[in-house]
């Protein structure tokens, strides 16, 4: 396995503004916090967004969307990762974690994938 040269540039290397809230995951050992997404990129971005929150995950996953997955990622941890880009992070997404990172995206973006059994009861 590849060193990190030192002077390569940490891509998890925190917003010097701070962090925008949001639920953590570890990816490569490191706990990062993983934002929603903004308003202005969601505006931007509504129909990719749509497309992507109707994904059958009985289905195999096609080049389109996993291309799409990572703009996503990248934006939304952008925002507390300023250094991370659709290149460097292509390698730190994989089949283990790509679910839980989307999941994650698209909850605290206010977004809910079709037919997660996730829903629950508010009393109302």
């Amino acid at each position: 396995m590849e060193k990190a040269k030192p002077n390569q540039t940490d891509i998890f290397a925190e917003s010097s503004e701070g962090l925008f809230e949001g639920d953590t995951m570890k990816i490569r050992g490191r706990e990062i916090v993983v934002p929603a997404l903004s308003l202005g990129w969601i505006e931007d971005n509504a129909k990719l967004l749509e497309k992507l929150s109707m994904m059958d995950e009985k289905k195999p996953l096609a080049q389109a969307d996993v291309v799409n997955i990572i703009k996503v990622a990248q934006a939304a941890l952008s925002r507390n990762y300023p250094n991370i880009t659709t290149v460097n992070l292509r390698p730190l997404i994989d089949l283990r974690n790509f679910r839980q990172l989307f999941a994650l995206i698209m909850g605290a973006s206010g977004f809910v994938q079709q037919d997660t059994g996730a829903e629950t009861e508010t009393g109302e």
